[in-house]
């Protein structure tokens, strides 16, 4: 049976959910090369995929980005493809004639898909458990780290006094460093065009007393329009979007996933005391 599984054979969809999966999981019909316990191999519209077992389970991944899949060896002549969260599904057969089986029970192999699907279930629940704690940890020392660096080595672009003085003003909790990331005011215009204020993005670090720690922000600081070309004198502050107003802005900051605005990451004071 092992020779089996290195010949290219044609392999049909007898059975399937309704809900979308990735198009060339949802061929008529795929190309397969390997089908074994510990590696599915298959062709679907000229594009080759691979699946390896998962460590500890009986079930495989592969793909990327868009076409991860996790997939499911019922036997030499048949498998299960599908996405990670088991959303949709596809079961292929090297038996065309399946297809035809009125029994759905069997033509379907339902059976193996509540197998299939309960072994997903428990390796989806101990992956996102070992990523909570895995982000935990990493919060709590190596991003503290990391953004401690990255602060400490950013530049002001904008030498302002009295804006700082106004931003420590507005803050209760110490700000302890202040730093403009651009050298100019920023326009913020509505959608005909009209000024509604002129802003600065700002990053800052300020130690919360309750707790003693320090953390990082960023948002704009800045004035709203009076129209005229004037400007309020009172300060106000926005956290920064992108895709006009759609999306938060993130600033990139080697060895995270990116530092949204209006988040706080905590820093190590140390490094900021003057």
């Amino acid at each position: 049976m092992a020779a089996l599984g290195q010949q290219e054979r044609t392999f049909y969809l007898v059975c399937g959910t309704n809900a979308s999966l990735y198009p060339d999981f949802q061929r008529d019909s795929i190309t397969v090369s390997t089908l074994r316990p510990e590696q599915i191999v298959f062709k679907s519209v000229g594009t080759t995929y691979t699946a390896t077992k998962v460590a500890g389970f009986n079930f495989l991944s592969g793909g990327k980005d868009m076409s991860v899949f996790v997939a499911y060896r019922v036997d030499d002549n048949s498998f299960f493809i599908a996405p990670p969260g088991i959303g949709a599904l596809s079961y292929y057969h090297a038996d065309k004639r399946m297809a035809d089986v009125e029994d759905q029970n069997k033509r379907c192999a339902v059976s193996d898909i509540n197998q299939f699907e309960q072994l997903v279930k428990i390796y989806n629940q101990k992956k996102e458990e070992t990523d909570k704690q895995k982000q935990a940890e990493f919060e709590q020392t190596g991003r503290k780290t990391i953004m401690t660096n990255w602060v400490k080595g950013l530049m002001s672009k904008r030498n302002d006094s009295a804006l700082e003085k106004a931003i420590r003003a507005s803050d209760s909790a110490p700000i302890m460093r202040i730093v403009f990331l651009t050298p100019a005011y920023d326009f913020i215009r509505n959608d005909l065009g009209i000024v509604q204020r002129k802003v600065i993005k700002t990053v800052y670090v300020y130690k919360w007393t309750q707790t003693g720690k320090c953390f990082a922000h960023w948002k704009y600081y800045g004035y709203e329009s009076l129209g005229g070309g004037a400007f309020d004198t009172d300060l106000g502050n926005w956290r920064v979007m992108t895709d006009g107003g759609w999306h938060i802005a993130e600033l990139n900051v080697p060895g995270t996933d990116g530092f949204p605005s209006g988040e706080n990451w905590e820093v190590d004071c140390s490094a900021f005391v003057k």
